[in-house]
């Protein structure tokens, strides 16, 4: 997961080719997910209907609280690819140009691995807060139990 400011998403993205499109995923179970497509037969607007299915997750992903970036551009994409993407393509010379102000590495990746990928990414060059989410760890706090 990375973390960065709405400003630098705006002018990263002025004067990029297509739409882009920002939305809050929806959390949904199966049967909610089944029933809102199944009756789709032919839809007017394919666009809104492709951006509104890469906005929908299972419920099971609910703690994730997701926000996408969805880039629709018709106009330019490959011949035989989806005109539409979960990102948009990041050209930079140095880490100094990311989007980002922090990276925070999966939980369940144990400290070594941590350790590891962040001295990778700062021998890139990466001068930004790492640290790894402390979501899965045991709470650290003390309970007296005698007075």
């Amino acid at each position: 997961m990375v973390r960065s400011t709405i400003r630098k998403l705006y002018d990263y993205l002025q004067g990029m080719p297509g739409k882009f499109y920002i939305g809050k995923v929806i959390y949904l179970s199966e049967k909610e997910i089944k029933n809102k497509y199944i009756g789709i037969q032919k839809e007017t607007d394919i666009e809104k209907l492709i951006v509104e299915s890469l906005l929908i997750k299972r419920t099971e992903y609910q703690e994730e609280s997701e926000l996408r970036i969805i880039h629709y551009s018709p106009d330019s994409s490959i011949p035989g690819e989806a005109p539409i993407g979960l990102s948009f393509p990041l050209a930079f010379d140095s880490f100094d140009k990311l989007l980002f102000d922090e990276i925070i590495i999966d939980p369940r990746v144990n400290r070594m691995v941590y350790n590891s990928t962040k001295r990778v990414i700062e021998a890139l060059g990466y001068r930004g807060i790492i640290r790894r989410s402390s979501l899965y760890d045991k709470p650290n706090f003390l309970i007296p139990l005698f007075e």
